[in-house]
């Protein structure tokens, strides 16, 4: 029975990866779920390959699916990279309370101060500014911030939570900061434009 259950999970392993290649520069979408399936039917208990399929569903728009996969995914192994990606499927569905919680669970686990952790702030973040509640969106940015001053993400995101409440100069200030670090950033140069047209 051992033997068969390592000959399933090389098996799977393979699977996995000829996924991975199938979703490589989103090459063959259907393909890659058809190979992560099947990496699953072969290894149930195969972290990778609901973590993977997760992220293929999410790319194709199919939050359900991919919400399933990421929880499989944690409930076997708990780590800051799924449960962050569970918070971004569930925030594509609306549904922010839980997304914030899973965020929240996700920055339990490492430091907040770390690229992940900026990552999983900025995503907390942005669940916030969409649930309508700007002041837990500000401090969630202000921690990115605090960990990394120069953070594009950090300085744009703060610019918009400042547009949100009607303070244009902190707005404009935010946007112009994140503009030194990224000439070019699209969504903070439109930003800018309306906060100068208000």
């Amino acid at each position: 029975a051992g033997a068969n259950a390592e000959a399933g999970s090389r098996a799977a392993h393979s699977w996995v990866q000829l996924g991975l290649l199938f979703a490589e520069d989103n090459r063959d979408l259907k393909q890659a779920i058809l190979a992560l399936e099947q990496a699953i039917l072969l290894d149930p208990n195969n972290v990778d390959g609901h973590s993977k399929l997760g992220h293929v569903l999410y790319s194709m728009r199919q939050y359900e699916r991919s919400v399933k996969e990421y929880q499989m995914a944690v409930s076997l192994r708990p780590n800051r990279a799924d449960l962050n990606n569970l918070g971004l499927s569930l925030a594509a569905m609306k549904q922010h309370k839980e997304a914030a919680k899973t965020y929240i669970s996700a920055l339990k686990m490492g430091s907040a101060n770390d690229k992940t952790g900026q990552s999983i702030n900025l995503n907390l973040g942005n669940c916030y500014m969409d649930a309508g509640r700007l002041q837990s969106a500000k401090r969630a940015f202000q921690k990115v911030l605090k960990a990394d001053p120069a953070s594009v993400g950090g300085l744009y995101s703060l610019g918009r939570v400042q547009m949100a409440q009607g303070n244009l100069t902190s707005a404009i200030d935010f946007f112009q900061a994140a503009l030194q670090h990224h000439p070019s950033l699209e969504p903070a140069l439109r930003q800018l434009g309306h906060a100068f047209r208000r």
